[in-house]
């Protein structure tokens, strides 16, 4: 298993339009459109958890998310795990990837919205919050000291 970076591999690309989460297919919308850093902020980031080329596990890193708030920034978004794959932490995998490359990106915090109760505290997140996201749900913000 390798963390890679989706540089529009067409292997990735087919999971996020076949899966049944509807998040990957909007992503895979957003990827097809050319629309990822209108709506997450440039540079944004998919890091991908493969084996061979099956996806395992994904999630972004960008500038923005679900929650407007410029003061709160970078996220991590759109964490999911393939359904043959969970329970082996393989998102915190890619979680850790993230964090990482945050903290080395000189940023103090990153942030994480979900509507997941009981999840990212395991990973030593700090639940901030209940805010309406820009879909007028309910999200719970989450933050994780990179320091």
């Amino acid at each position: 298993m390798e963390i890679i970076e989706f540089e529009n591999q067409q292997f990735i690309l087919d999971y996020f339009n076949d899966c049944s989460w509807g998040a990957a297919k909007f992503l895979y919308k957003l990827i097809i459109d050319n629309k990822v850093e209108e709506v997450l902020g440039e540079n944004t980031r998919i890091i991908v958890l493969v084996n061979n080329n099956e996806v395992i596990s994904f999630a972004t890193y960008a500038k923005r998310d679900c929650i407007l708030d410029d003061n709160l920034y970078p996220w991590i978004g759109f964490v999911y795990t393939d359904k043959n794959h969970r329970g082996n932490r393989y998102s915190q995998m890619v979680i850790n990837h993230i964090i990482d490359r945050a903290r080395n990106d000189g940023y103090s915090n990153i942030y994480l919205a979900t509507d997941h109760i009981d999840f990212y505290e395991k990973y030593n997140f700090e639940y901030i919050e209940d805010r309406l996201d820009i879909y007028n749900e309910v999200s719970r913000i989450y933050k994780f000291d990179l320091k």
